[in-house]
């Protein structure tokens, strides 16, 4: 939280990957209690052998945030569901859904997933986007932020989370998806990149069952990510791309926001102001919508930041 601010700043809320000791070094921060899977070794690792501010002002550059005079608020996102096959059982929603409904997809035949037998209603992306709304809850208890003026961010399948939890809870006035691909904000009958098969075969867990359905099939959708993204409006959202992020497909993820602007037009704000890809690093949108292309690869950078606090200085 900045300390010389006259009033509550706006605060900016998301989940990471590595803990939050990993991204400060702030004492007082307690050791993640989350895990981190190793896909080259096939195992999973405890987050507390990142040390205490290894990754201090990277992905999340608290020091900046302070400096243009906005808090942050995170959390570890292993934390409020684990990130593995099992994770479902042992997530939020156990409140709310027998064990059976939360069965794992390797204990239900895709046979029988696509012929509507079973369908798990919820997947761990819902319990993530969850767990940033109960940290806005929080936040309205506390004094030192403004939680009226929330923006909420997420990198790759946390930004497809951001996305949910923008979709969902109307309190948050700035949602931004960072290279968030598909079922992010990426248009899903787009057959570059991710698409639904693979994300289906290798991380059907973080979905609801229904998207068996469609796994075949992706033209068969009776809608895409641009609808998606318009059930944002008429508040803010910010869709970031990468040039090399070839998996998440930039061009799709600016194609979707391209097509949801109709939408945002409706309620008299500006879209765009073109119809083309940026052939080069560019910021586009003037007002509630934005998408943004920077040089680089999968991640979170001191540029997409530079960006996000621009956006949010606007509105």
């Amino acid at each position: 939280v900045p300390k010389n601010t006259k009033t509550p700043p706006p605060v900016f809320i998301g989940l990471n990957f590595s803990g939050n000791h990993a991204y400060t070094k702030e004492p007082t921060v307690k050791i993640s209690r989350g895990m981190e899977f190793s896909a080259q070794e096939r195992k999973f690792y405890p987050l507390s052998k990142y040390r205490r501010g290894q990754f201090d002002n990277q992905s999340w550059n608290f020091r900046e945030a302070i400096k243009r005079g906005y808090a942050v608020a995170t959390a570890n996102y292993w934390e409020i569901c684990p990130d593995y096959w099992t994770g479902i059982k042992v997530s939020p929603f156990t409140l709310f859904y027998d064990e059976k409904d939360l069965r794992a997809d390797y204990e239900v035949s895709y046979h029988e997933a696509q012929n509507e037998k079973w369908t798990r209603p919820v997947g761990m992306i819902g319990a993530w986007a969850w767990g940033m709304s109960r940290i806005l809850d929080a936040l309205e208890k506390e004094p030192l932020v403004d939680a009226k003026r929330a923006a909420v961010m997420g990198h790759s399948r946390l930004g497809k989370t951001a996305l949910f939890a923008g979709v969902c809870d109307q309190r948050f006035k700035l949602v931004i998806s960072n290279n968030s691909g598909n079922v992010g904000a990426k248009l899903s009958r787009r057959k570059i990149g991710e698409t639904l098969p693979v994300s289906y075969w290798f991380h059907r867990m973080w979905y609801c069952g229904k998207l068996a359905w469609y796994v075949d099939s992706a033209e068969t959708l009776p809608f895409d990510q641009h609808m998606y993204l318009a059930l944002i409006t008429p508040r803010a959202l910010c869709v970031a791309s990468a040039t090399e992020d070839l998996h998440a497909d930039p061009e799709g993820e600016f194609l979707s926001t391209l097509n949801a602007e109709y939408i945002w037009k409706l309620y008299g704000h500006k879209g765009l102001g073109t119809d083309t890809m940026p052939a080069t690093p560019k910021t586009l949108g003037s007002e509630k919508l934005f998408y943004n292309l920077r040089e680089g690869k999968h991640a979170v950078t001191a540029k997409d930041w530079e960006c996000y606090y621009n956006i949010a200085d606007k509105i």
